[in-house]
């Protein structure tokens, strides 16, 4: 633990949960128990944030995206369906299959992202925190933006930390899923642990508009239009964003960007990258402190441009993708 906690700081990615993290990744876990593995991974902690940090890294490390098991379920889904009419008899019977659904993922180590979900849910519910699921749709490409995504595709969760509700997702913030391979790669994302709303909601829309967690509420093509989250969004720092609208309409020779960062954060510089040329671009900060790009568009317009943010010589950040339209 002292040598990661050492390393870390050499690259300057030390955070307040480093510590947490540690502790949990050096745990050996034989239980395939719920309630147990919550248990024991958070006993030394006391706060419900750090009780359910333990509960998002021991899963996120731990369990796998399963491609066979989805497999699996859809082969099997006529057995699975739910056929009671009976609104409490359903619940019951749809608490039963998650719950053997759960026990199956457990023992495996992996399963699909209901499971991802409930696990959360269950072990957030055995150290004593009030936790729920979010049904909803996720933005999965530039290529849709201003296109509402068909039907609620995704599984997201909420729990109360000190009073107030915040937001998780432990599936994708356990790795990346790749459809044309079917294979899923562990790759740990703590930005999606206590998601600030005003994020998420840029990649995330809930069933329940009163799950969006910001004033005032977006409508389904308002969230639609926005300009495209990148993985490395969250670590860019960046809290504010113009245009809001992703799509750059033709006709348009030039357009204002501008962003606001975290109050202190000064980029150490903003990248544009398009038809494969990384390019720095001159922004200049405005008396209202943002930094404000006058981009001009070239006749020969590309499809798209991605804006990198760099916070050291080391490290940069893809945060955003905006798209032009074409006649």
């Amino acid at each position: 633990m002292l040598l990661l906690a050492i390393s870390t700081l050499a690259f300057g990615q030390i955070d307040e949960y480093t510590e947490i993290d540690a502790v949990v990744r050096d745990k050996y876990i034989k239980s395939n128990d719920a309630y147990s593995i919550a248990e024991e991974i958070s006993y030394e902690y006391d706060s419900e944030e750090e009780k359910i940090r333990t509960i998002f890294v021991w899963i996120a490390d731990n369990i796998e995206y399963s491609y066979d098991t989805y497999l699996d379920q859809k082969e099997n889904r006529s057995e699975r369906r739910i056929k009671s009419k009976d609104p409490e008899e359903r619940a019951e019977l749809i608490v039963e299959q998650k719950e053997d659904d759960l026990s199956r993922a457990l023992k495996k180590r992996g399963g699909v992202e209901t499971d991802f979900t409930f696990m959360f849910i269950k072990m957030c519910e055995a150290v004593g925190v009030e936790a729920g699921e979010v049904r909803g749709y996720l933005r999965r490409s530039e290529r849709r933006i201003g296109q509402m995504p068909r039907r609620p595709d995704h599984l997201w969760t909420w729990a109360m930390v000190d009073g107030r509700k915040q937001f998780f997702d432990v599936y994708l913030g356990a790795g990346t899923f790749d459809k044309k391979t079917k294979e899923f790669t562990k790759d740990f994302d703590g930005n999606y642990f206590m998601i600030k709303p005003e994020v998420l909601i840029l990649s995330h829309y809930p069933e329940d508009s009163t799950l969006q967690g910001i004033e005032p509420l977006l409508s389904q093509q308002e969230f639609a239009d926005q300009p495209f989250r990148l993985r490395s969004y969250s670590t860019s720092k960046i809290v504010e964003l113009f245009p809001k609208i992703g799509t750059v309409p033709t006709g348009v020779t030039e357009i204002e960007f501008k962003f606001k960062f975290t109050e202190g954060e000064i980029p150490h510089r903003i990248l544009t990258y398009e038809r494969r040329k990384l390019s720095e671009q001159e922004f200049k900060r405005s008396d209202d402190g943002y930094w404000v790009l006058n981009y001009k568009i070239p006749e020969n317009r590309p499809r798209q441009l991605k804006f990198v943010i760099k916070d050291s010589k080391l490290y940069e950040h893809e945060a955003l993708i905006y798209t032009f339209a074409v006649e």
